[in-house]
């Protein structure tokens, strides 16, 4: 029964946030609301989102005023993002792919990692990565996956969409108008996907900015 009770909850969640999606979100707030709220329908500790970048063959993150752009060759999340397939790894540490070094500079440390693949019509157009499940199990479950699968399929084609992924891809602005309109930065996700990354400390991005100009 008590598991009934959870999944309905979680459900619940789930369509208030599909629910916010479908408003009038910018893209600022769409990448917030989903990195924010994801966290609590699966346990999570924390959570980033990445857009794939086709022109450079890279990985976008934004929270708030901080970015990062990754290789789609290195990492988890790379790898999620060029096969296409759902990771769910107990321990971090134990796979050949997980990059330990931010954790080694900050002292946090990631050992449950659940990442899958966005997709709008078949494509992967982005990677979610969830980490640290802060429930008894301290793993994320086959039904976390199923949840999550469900919820994605949704808010593939609502990013694809987006403005954001539109001029990664190259079909809106000039590369050079765009990077000068984006801040340089540092997400505050602890899990290293490439010691090559250029990063700078910011501000992390709090829920009473979701509805502030950040880019």
């Amino acid at each position: 029964y008590r598991h009934a009770e959870t999944a309905r909850d979680k459900f619940r969640s789930l369509l208030d946030i599909i629910r916010a999606m479908q408003g009038e979100l910018g893209v600022n707030s769409l990448i917030f609301t989903i990195t924010q709220r994801t966290i609590r329908v699966v346990d999570a500790d924390r959570c980033t989102l990445y857009l794939v970048d086709n022109v450079q063959k890279a990985l976008y993150a934004m929270q708030g005023e901080v970015n990062i752009r990754i290789s789609m060759d290195q990492g988890i999340a790379g790898l999620v993002a060029t096969n296409g397939k759902t990771l769910n790894i107990a321990d971090a540490y134990e796979n050949p792919s997980f990059n330990q070094s931010i954790d080694k500079k900050t002292g946090y440390r990631t050992k449950a990692i659940l990442c899958l693949p966005i997709k709008s019509d078949d494509q992967v157009i982005g990677v979610l990565q969830l980490i640290n499940k802060v429930s008894v199990s301290a793993v994320f479950t086959s039904d976390d996956e199923d949840i999550m699968m469900i919820f994605l399929s949704i808010a593939g084609p609502i990013l694809a969409a987006s403005k954001l992924y539109q001029q990664l891809q190259g079909k809106g602005k000039s590369r050079d108008d765009r990077d000068n309109e984006l801040p340089r930065g540092q997400v505050r996700s602890p899990v290293a996907e490439s010691p090559n990354s250029s990063r700078k400390t910011m501000p992390k991005f709090t829920e009473d900015e979701e509805n502030e100009e950040e880019i």
